[in-house]
């Protein structure tokens, strides 16, 4: 089995695909994002939730930390 370097593809930059993002950064692993939309989307009156289990992902990597 080869034990070379390895790309990881991540489809979405969603809240959990970016979170895969960071774990992978700090991995030191290379990779890259795959999003369908072309920018970000302008906050017009849209409501983003995130889920509990999701919430408690962002709280290990010090997302809520000033």
């Amino acid at each position: 089995m080869s034990t070379g370097k390895f790309r990881v593809i991540i489809v979405g930059a969603g809240p959990v695909g970016l979170y895969m993002a960071h774990a992978m950064q700090q991995a030191n692993i290379e990779f890259v994002i795959l999003e369908q939309q072309k920018s970000v989307l302008a906050q017009s009156g849209q409501i983003l939730f995130v889920w509990p289990h999701t919430v408690r992902l962002f709280e290990q990597i010090g997302v809520f930390e000033e």
